[in-house]
């Protein structure tokens, strides 16, 4: 590589002080047969570096690229080849780019080299910097979308752009088409702008606006037509529902299909058209299936919480199994009626039970609780576990039911042994728990690294701990007030 292809003309300065009127220069492009290559303005050196190019401090330069660069500053070059490294020193002067010094050797640039380059820094160095004129074009080797208009570029017809260190294709400079004033199909369901009611994904068309909207930032709104007046009749105010499910205004089934979502009330299923008459005289409940708990069944008896922040009647007094677990959570016993699947979740609508139908179940609650009864024993227990991971163990009492967690526990602190515990604390550190006698826990601690054991737990009359049922857990929590009045 000769000299002379590093030495470029530039339009002269005027005032050099100021970037408007810097030379402009174009950084010499990296040779075709250069192993690697790199381009910097020295703004001065770094002391504290490794002999060396590590002792230059300064702005990278793009090869190919124009900058406008103050007249006096240094740029350097380097370009590897096999066995050899040419390095290059120049100045910017008012006709562009002077070569000063050029080294031709068989190891990166050394102290001796960067010593040289730093002698000849001016004063001024430090404040010098490149201000980029125009970038090298690229062209675009597959097609996308415009980074900029988002249509179609097909692959060599464009260029591309930096973004955020990832390079996108564009048009090239000023030959974006302008954006269409309709989109063919819309792309996303949402109000028609033009009547109001639902358009579903796919179905109409996009209309350009002149403002975008606050919400989304998008300048499109989806529209049955692009004309007023030719919206179709009968269209739903909201997205069709694709599942089962219940109407928020009648209580009644809504199946798939037959009905929508009210787009103005989160999750609120309304019928399409009428709402039907009700099957079911008396009150009814909505209950979602637990993971733990067995599928629901029709005609099936089930001990159930209800919820009554989701809506739904009042539960009379007078309900078999009726227990107040909170002032918006009940407990009562059931009679499955329908049976829904919504997503990967199971929803159930009970009636209340009569005497008859839940004999059975109040006949093994009664032998549960015996069962289940405290023993009377009042001695402490001692509960402890290794750690293994970084997730500590955790143990509590349950002290009564959550609608939203299932169970109302109090967490306990722990007393920690590190003795035999390893230096980050993963493994070997021994946490320990006092267990009050008649009471019931749960804790969870890893046995691997890859799995949790989940277990409840209440102590014995001997002083040790056991392991019991989670029905256990439920006869303890039914009866606890009974058994604390006798």
């Amino acid at each position: 590589m000769s000299p002379s292809s590093l030495t470029v003309k530039a339009t002269a300065a005027t005032t050099p002080t100021q970037p408007g009127s810097w030379p402009l220069v174009t950084i010499a492009e990296e040779p075709a047969d250069a192993l690697s290559s790199w381009r910097r303005l020295v703004t001065g050196t770094d002391p504290s570096a490794r002999p060396g190019a590590r002792t230059l401090v300064g702005q990278w330069l793009d090869p190919g690229c124009i900058y406008a660069l103050p007249v006096g500053g240094v740029v350097v070059t380097c370009d590897r080849y096999s066995g050899q490294w040419h390095l290059t020193m120049c100045t910017v002067t008012d006709d562009g780019l002077t070569t000063v010094k050029e080294w031709r050797q068989k190891s990166p640039m050394g102290a001796r080299a960067a010593s040289y380059i730093a002698r000849r820094l001016p004063d001024t160095a430090a404040d010098m910097r490149a201000v980029a004129v125009q970038a090298k074009s690229r062209t675009n080797l597959y097609d996308g979308r415009c980074y900029h208009c988002r249509r179609w570029v097909d692959a060599g017809a464009g260029r591309l752009i930096d973004s955020g260190g990832r390079k996108e294709p564009a048009h090239l400079s000023g030959q974006c088409p302008p954006p269409p004033q309709v989109v063919t199909p819309n792309r996303r369901g949402e109000p028609c702008q033009l009547c109001g009611n639902w358009v579903e994904r796919g179905t109409g068309v996009a209309l350009r606006q002149s403002e975008p909207d606050p919400a989304t930032g998008s300048y499109y709104r989806a529209a049955h037509q692009t004309e007023p007046g030719a919206c179709p009749l009968g269209a739903l105010p909201g997205p069709r529902n694709r599942v089962n499910g219940w109407c928020s205004l009648c209580g009644e089934l809504v199946a798939a299909g037959g009905g929508y979502w009210d787009p103005t009330a989160h999750r609120s299923l309304r019928h399409a058209g009428d709402c039907p008459a009700p099957k079911w005289s008396g009150p009814t409940w909505q209950v979602r299936r637990a993971r733990h708990e067995p599928a629901f069944k029709i005609g099936q008896v089930r001990r159930v919480r209800v919820d009554l922040r989701r809506g739904g009647d009042p539960v009379p007094p007078q309900t078999l199994g009726y227990r107040v677990l909170s002032e918006t959570y009940i407990e009562l016993i059931g009679l499955v009626v329908e049976v829904v699947e919504i997503g990967r979740r199971q929803w159930a609508r009970l009636c209340p039970a009569t005497a008859s139908e839940a004999a059975d179940m109040v006949a093994d609650d009664t032998v549960a609780a015996l069962d289940a009864r405290p023993d009377a024993g009042a001695v402490m227990a001692g509960w402890s576990v290794e750690k293994i991971g970084h997730q500590n163990p955790w143990l509590a009492e349950i002290t009564g039911r959550h609608p939203d967690y299932e169970y109302r526990r109090e967490f306990l602190l722990s007393k920690r042994d590190y003795t035999n515990a390893n230096s980050r604390g993963t493994r070997g550190v021994q946490f320990h728990w006092d267990l009050l006698p008649n009471r019931v826990y749960e804790a969870a601690w890893s046995v691997s690294h890859r799995e949790t054991r989940r277990e409840f737990l209440k102590t014995t009359p001997d002083g040790d701990v056991e392991t019991i049922s989670r029905e256990e857990v439920e006869a303890w929590l039914n009866h606890a007030a009974t058994w604390a009045a006798s």
